[in-house]
């Protein structure tokens, strides 16, 4: 299961920053261990939905629609 793909910054910087962390606190687990945890955890509770913001200010609406 390892090299699962997530895209966006959000994701990247939470992966980065739980592997520090966990590299910390489980100091004997390897990186790669850490990625394939975490990659797990992702794949569990990461839901990719449509979204929509509307701007009220300017009157505008962006949407992001998932083809999936």
């Amino acid at each position: 299961m390892a090299d699962v793909k997530f895209n966006g910054t959000m994701l990247n910087k939470w992966r980065k920053e739980m592997t520090m962390l966990m590299k910390v606190r489980y100091p004997s687990l390897s990186k790669k261990e850490i990625h394939e945890y975490l990659d797990r955890v992702l794949l569990h509770y990461y839901k990719d939905e449509p979204v929509k913001f509307y701007n009220n200010y300017l009157n505008t609406e962006i949407g992001r629609h998932t083809s999936e």
